[in-house]
C-alpha cells in the first residue's frame, strides 16, 4: 500500500486517536471521525492504570512500549502550548498482593518482568507495610512492586492527542456518523466495532463485557501506590489528593454496547467499600463519591485484533482491549500504522480467529492465566 495514502479511522478514544497519530506520522493522509467527541467513549471510563506486572509477553511489551512512547508524546503536546497535556501522566510505584493460591499468578508476573530487565521487588507482609504505610497487610501475604509504573488521566492523555492530531495535519471530525467504507478505512470504535461492522457485513469474534468503577474520598489517597489485590480481586489507584479510583465488579456476560446501564450496581459500591476498609488503614473513612460503568472487548485469546478485516480488502480493525486499552494504546497505535502499510504482527493478526465464532468464554482478571484458541473456540 502506498505510504501516503488516505486513509480514514473511525473512533476516536484512545485507540483510535493513537492508530490515527502513527498513521499520519508515517505520511498518511488520515481523517478521523467520531461519532461524539473524542475519548468520550469508553476512555473516558477507563482506570486509567499502566503496570508491567501483567499476564503475558506480548500484554508486557506493549505495555512497556506504550509506557516509552508517553514521554515523546506529552513533551511534543506541550510543544503545541497544550499546557493540559503535562497531567496526562504521573508515576507511582504499583504493586501486586497476593496469598495462597494467589501466590503462582504473582509470582509468573514477577519471573516475566525481571526476564523484560524491569526491577520488581519481592516482599512479605512485614516489609510490605513499613514500604507502604497506610496499607493494610496480613501475616501470610505477600507483594511485588514495580516502581517506574504509574497513571495516565484519560482526559489529559486525550488532549495531548488532539494536539499531537492537529500538529500531524489529521483532519478530526466530531459528531461524526461515520456510514461507508472509503478505500482505506481503520475501525477502532471500541465496544461499537462489532455492531458497526456487522451493519457492513463483517463479523468478528468479539463479545463485550461490563466492569465497574468508582470514586471515593479517603484520607491521603494521593500518596497511595496503585494496588491489584490478587485475594480481593479489585484494585485501586490514586486518583487525587484525598481521592482514589477503585474497581473490578466485572460481569463476564454478552451486552449491547448501545443498551447497557452506564451507573455502578448498588451491589458494587457496597462491595468495593467493603473492600477499602479491609486493604487501607483510612478506609473506614472513604466515602464513595460516584460510580460508573463501561464496557470492555474480550477477544478468545485476550490479545487485541490489529491488523486487516479477512476478505474485505483495505479495512483494518484494532479492537479487544480486553480492559487494558489505555495502558497498549500507544503501541497498538505503532502496530496499526505498520498493518496497513503491510506489515502484519502474527500475535495481533485478525486472521487468526477464521472460522471462530462469537460465543467462546470470556475470561478477565488481573493474573488470570491467558487461554488457548483452541479452549476458547467452542460453537
Amino acid at each position: 500500500m502506498a505510504e501516503t495514502s488516505a486513509v480514514t479511522v473511525i473512533g476516536g478514544g484512545a485507540l483510535g486517536c493513537s492508530a490515527a497519530l502513527a498513521l499520519a506520522e508515517h505520511g498518511h493522509e488520515v481523517t478521523l471521525l467520531e461519532r461524539r467527541v473524542l475519548g468520550s467513549g469508553a476512555s473516558s471510563k477507563a482506570a486509567g492504570i499502566l503496570s508491567t506486572l501483567c499476564h503475558s509477553d506480548a500484554e508486557y511489551r506493549l505495555i512497556a512500549e506504550t509506557r516509552g512512547l508517553l514521554g515523546e508524546t506529552i513533551s511534543l503536546a506541550l510543544a503545541t502550548g497544550e499546557r493540559a497535556a503535562k497531567g496526562a501522566w504521573r508515576s507511582h510505584p504499583s504493586l501486586v498482593v497476593a496469598h495462597g493460591e494467589s501466590l503462582p499468578a504473582m509470582e509468573a508476573m514477577q519471573e516475566r518482568a525481571e526476564r523484560f530487565t524491569e526491577e520488581v521487588e519481592r516482599l512479605d507482609h512485614r516489609q510490605a507495610a513499613r514500604m507502604f504505610p497506610g496499607v493494610r497487610f496480613e501475616p501470610g501475604e505477600e507483594a511485588i512492586v514495580a516502581q517506574e509504573d504509574g497513571v495516565i488521566e484519560a482526559g489529559d492523555f486525550l488532549v495531548a492527542l488532539r494536539a499531537r492530531l492537529a500538529s500531524e495535519g489529521v483532519t478530526v471530525r466530531e459528531n461524526a456518523a461515520a456510514e461507508t467504507l472509503d478505500e482505506t478505512t481503520v475501525v477502532a470504535g471500541g465496544a461499537w466495532t462489532k455492531g458497526w461492522l456487522g451493519r457492513h457485513g463483517v463479523k468478528l469474534p468479539v463479545q463485550m463485557y461490563r466492569t465497574q468503577l468508582s470514586s471515593l474520598e479517603i484520607p491521603g489517597g494521593g500518596d497511595l501506590p496503585i494496588v491489584h489485590d490478587l485475594r480481593q480481586h479489585f484494585y485501586t489507584r490514586p486518583e487525587s489528593e484525598n481521592g482514589i479510583l477503585a474497581g473490578n465488579g466485572t460481569q463476564l456476560h454478552p451486552f449491547d454496547a448501545e443498551h447497557y446501564n452506564e451507573a455502578a450496581d448498588p451491589e458494587f459500591i457496597h462491595s468495593i467499600a467493603a473492600r477499602v476498609v479491609h486493604r487501607f488503614d483510612d478506609g473506614a473513612e472513604a466515602k464513595v463519591r460516584t460510580g460508573w460503568a463501561g464496557l470492555c472487548v474480550a477477544t478468545p485469546d485476550r490479545r487485541p485484533l490489529c491488523g486487516p478485516v479477512p476478505g474485505h480488502r483495505g479495512l483494518f480493525v484494532l479492537t479487544g482491549d480486553n480492559g487494558f486499552g489505555l495502558m497498549r494504546s500507544l503501541a497498538l497505535g505503532s502496530r496499526m500504522a505498520d498493518a496497513v502499510r503491510g506489515r502484519v504482527e502474527p500475535a495481533l493478526d485478525p486472521a487468526r480467529f477464521a472460522g471462530v465464532s462469537d460465543s467462546f468464554e470470556m475470561r478477565e482478571g488481573y493474573g488470570a492465566p491467558n487461554p488457548s484458541v483452541a479452549g476458547q473456540a467452542n460453537g
